[in-house]
């Protein structure tokens, strides 16, 4: 049996893709690599984060589309 599980566009109402969900133990090892990027986060302070976003906000403003 396979474990695809349909992606469904909310506004067509179609399957987009398909994707295979993750065991338990996948998540929770993704979970604390997020935690732990987190703390990494919170350790640069308000002003280098507010360059990190500022940044990406250019880049996605000067992105094509």
């Amino acid at each position: 049996m396979s474990r695809d599980m349909a992606v469904r566009n909310p506004r067509t109402g179609e399957n987009d893709y398909f994707i295979q969900p993750l065991e338990a133990a996948e998540v929770g090892a993704l979970a604390a690599d997020a935690r732990a990027a987190q703390h990494a986060w919170r350790e640069l302070g308000v002003a280098r984060r507010c360059e990190i976003v500022r940044a990406w906000a250019d880049a996605l403003l000067a992105a094509p589309g």
